[in-house]
């Protein structure tokens, strides 16, 4: 007997960066997975590509940077953005950083959107705060977090993270919201 009917799938990938004469840098990554064989395998195929498909691009410049495409928490590491969205910094001087992400999951109907500051401080220290949404229409959630987060140099080449954060869920359902 046969215990998995699986098909042969397909991976193609790209990636790579391109430099430019002015040290802008444009960098891209992009990977589909599973591609079927056969049409069978999937009724609605740009639906299954979409779905299965990591995709990023970014590019830097001087004072800014921009990103489009799969980005995963662009705050302080416990709690952010997580998803298919657009983000970006500026670097308002030489120790300060702003920034911003805005992202939907896909599939589901869970948006998150992240604001953060980072500040370069004495002897290469990096501390950095975040304000944080998950907005999930889904299970019928509001998730707000904030983030604090220092990072000082240990030992060459090594580093301490010290980060504390504080979330808070509200629920947005009653007794007859899972009964649709």
């Amino acid at each position: 007997y046969i215990l998995s009917d699986a098909s042969p799938t397909l991976l193609l990938a790209g990636y790579g960066t391109v430099l430019f004469k002015n040290n802008d840098v444009f960098d891209y990554d992009m990977r589909f997975y599973n591609i079927p064989f056969t049409q069978n395998a999937n009724s609605q195929p740009i639906d299954y590509l979409w779905r299965q498909t990591h995709m990023l691009a970014g590019y830097t410049s001087g004072n800014w940077a921009a990103k489009i495409g799969d980005i995963n928490a662009y705050s302080s590491g416990f709690f952010g953005a997580m998803g298919r969205g657009i983000g970006g910094e500026y670097k308002l001087n030489a120790t300060n950083t702003i920034g911003g992400v805005f992202t939907a999951a896909l599939g589901t109907p869970i948006y998150s959107g992240t604001v953060f500051h980072q500040i370069r401080l004495p002897k290469s220290m990096l501390l950095r705060s975040s304000l944080s949404i998950v907005n999930d229409n889904y299970n019928k959630l509001n998730t707000y977090g904030a983030s604090v987060q220092l990072t000082c140099p240990l030992l060459n080449g090594q580093y301490v993270t010290a980060l504390v954060g504080a979330a808070a869920t509200q629920h947005n359902y009653n007794n007859q919201t899972f009964l649709e």
